[in-house]
């Protein structure tokens, strides 16, 4: 396709979908994301920003910021007339977009949740591409909170240990299923973004807090809900959080709600930092020392 004397390339379009499937990124993911030689921000990604954006196919957006906040980066997200491209010229399912307009209006709230989201899904797109061979895992399937919503419809009956009911439901965050290259079953796993505003423990019993977000999953991985959804109970839940501090309280929280193995924790900074993979940066549940996620899968 050509617009105002120039061509769009194949890397053009693959932005589009990142922005389309991501709801909203910032200049320096989509550089890590699609020009990962560079040592920093690409100039070459600007350029292709600036052309899209002046294409109509992305809108760049200002971030609202306190005086504190430092300078925050622009945002670009994707336009009618990019959703359109996508979906005249290289088919994809206009049903995809359902949630384009309802995102526009969404609140400030909503886009630091979603880029730090992002942020999780980056670093493990970012360790494998830049890092392969060494790294012999890769994400196959993501999805955010956005697309959870339409599914994760059930609700689930709690109790605490004092004997208090309630009926929750279990939206995570995120979803991601990764495999060993070239192909080996897959791995699934929740994804938590724990950014430090929600209570480990709700002074009210049963109220909103990640204790209970625990005793919720747990009700859930016991019905018959997940393999409805999911056809398997073989899951992990993975909760990013803001430090190593908070990391402590959740895990804590989390043992003290009967949460056991299959839930690990670690800190944005280290997922961002050290390699998601094969790197022990994770903290299970009932163990003290951290762990790699994934094991190399050709060592016995």
């Amino acid at each position: 396709m050509w617009i105002a004397g120039r061509s769009l390339q194949l890397r053009d379009v693959e932005i589009l979908k990142a922005v389309a499937e991501l709801r909203v990124l910032t200049t320096d993911q989509l550089s890590r994301l699609f020009f990962p030689s560079a040592s920093s921000t690409s100039t070459n990604c600007r350029t292709r920003l600036r052309f899209l954006e002046t294409a109509g196919f992305l809108k760049r957006e200002y971030q609202l910021q306190a005086p504190t906040d430092g300078r925050k980066p622009h945002v670009f997200r994707i336009t009618p007339a990019g959703i359109h491209m996508l979906i005249e010229e290289i088919g994809l399912d206009e049903d995809e977009f359902r949630w384009h307009r309802r995102a526009r209006r969404l609140s400030s709230l909503f886009l630091a949740h979603q880029l730090e989201l992002n942020e999780v899904y980056v670093r493990f797109i970012v360790a494998f591409i830049v890092e392969a061979p060494s790294v012999r895992w890769q994400v196959r399937e993501w999805y955010d909170d956005f697309d959870l919503k339409e599914s994760h419809t059930a609700t689930f009956s709690i109790r605490d240990d004092r004997g208090a009911e309630a009926s929750v439901g279990v939206v995570p965050d995120g979803f991601m299923a990764i495999a060993p290259v070239p192909q080996w079953p897959l791995l699934h796993f929740f994804i938590e973004l724990d950014r430090g505003t929600m209570p480990v423990r709700a002074r009210k019993r049963l109220g909103h807090g990640f204790q209970r977000k625990i005793l919720a999953y747990n009700a859930f991985f016991r019905s018959p809900e997940i393999m409805t959804l999911y056809g398997t109970r073989r899951f992990r839940v993975l909760s990013v959080t803001t430090s190593f501090e908070r990391l402590q309280n959740l895990k804590a929280a989390t043992e003290g709600a009967d949460g056991r193995s299959r839930y690990w924790f670690t800190t944005l900074q280290n997922l961002t930092t050290r390699n998601p993979f094969t790197d022990p940066i994770w903290y299970r549940a009932s163990e003290t020392e951290p762990r790699p996620l994934c094991q190399d899968p050709t060592e016995s």
